[in-house]
């Protein structure tokens, strides 16, 4: 079976991350790459940014007048939102009257507020069609097996620091979601403060409390630097990941040859996560998703998505 895609969006997400490289980043380029999903249309109101995607990829179905698509492109069974997050309502409304896909993929977060992500949540609920949102990590395999690692582990205690750049509405949402995926639902909001930037971005310092896991976030103001770090530790191991995800690496305790009643934790071994390509293994689960009765595997559905940002806004608001 071949699945055919509507992507709206072209943008950085949507295809301009990895134009000049190898890697599988962006929606359109993983599409083309992948012999069981076809590009029905990319849309766009940048002319601009249509004319880019064209001449690189000599594609002829990439618009910036929708009234085009409703011509001869609008049998699709994958739509994917990837404008900006202020725009996945309208574009999610506008769609939705001419195309009748089997699923939709919504670029992270959700909505910029709870009030919008219920609105989406209905829309899909009327119209039947499911809705996942593209928490990549979640499809990683080194992400995966770190889960299992942990729930296998269920009764011992986890402490989680995660150093974030940028907005936490945006940036800070990848990481909700993670703690989420791996540990569950929060169970407590232990301490909290948020502060707005003059560039309006929101910068959450909190600490959560999960089953087992006690989860600090810590925002970094640096506007030069960007960068993304979680550490996870517990009496046996500690994952340190950075670069947002690019890079994993698993120390092991050994004791502390200086302070003879310790241990301390020395580096055991690198773990690939294959973060850029992590496109193709979201891919991957939409097209089982679609083309089986499995639920939604690894994938980030609905009414997770609309928790989470229920749960940033208690972090943002006093």
């Amino acid at each position: 079976m071949t699945i055919r895609v509507g992507i709206v969006g072209l943008g950085g997400i949507g295809a301009l991350y990895d134009l000049k490289s190898n890697n599988l980043i962006s929606h359109l380029k993983t599409v083309i790459n992948d012999k069981r999903f076809t590009l029905e249309f990319g849309y766009d109101v940048d002319k601009n940014i249509c004319g880019i995607v064209k001449r690189k990829y000599k594609l002829n179905n990439i618009f910036d007048n929708i009234s085009d698509i409703k011509k001869n492109n609008t049998n699709i069974d994958l739509l994917v939102i990837a404008s900006p997050t202020a725009f996945h309502l309208q574009s999610l409304e506008l769609f939705l009257e001419f195309t009748n896909p089997s699923l939709i993929l919504c670029e992270k977060p959700l909505a910029n507020s709870y009030h919008e992500a219920k609105k989406i949540d209905s829309i899909c609920n009327k119209r039947n069609v499911p809705i996942v949102i593209n928490f990549m990590r979640r499809s990683l395999p080194a992400f995966i097996d770190l889960k299992k690692v942990i729930n296998k582990n269920i009764n011992q205690n986890h402490d989680v620091i995660i150093k974030y750049s940028g907005c936490f509405k945006n940036n800070g949402s990848h990481f909700v979601d993670l703690m989420n995926f791996i540990f569950g639902k929060p169970k407590k909001i232990i301490q909290k403060s948020c502060n707005q930037t003059k560039n309006n971005d929101f910068k959450v310092n909190a600490t959560v409390k999960y089953l087992n896991a006690i989860c600090s976030y810590i925002p970094l103001h640096s506007e030069d630097v960007s960068d993304h770090e979680i550490q996870i530790m517990n009496n046996n191991q500690k994952v340190l990941i950075t670069r947002a995800g690019r890079c994993m690496e698993i120390y092991s305790t050994i004791p502390d040859i200086d302070f003879k009643e310790s241990n301390e934790y020395s580096i055991s071994k690198n773990i690939e996560t294959d973060y850029l390509k992590f496109q193709s293994y979201v891919y991957n689960d939409l097209y089982k998703l679609i083309t089986s009765d499995l639920e939604f595997r690894n994938l980030c559905g609905i009414k997770d998505a609309v928790t989470n940002i229920k749960f940033l806004e208690k972090l943002i608001n006093e």
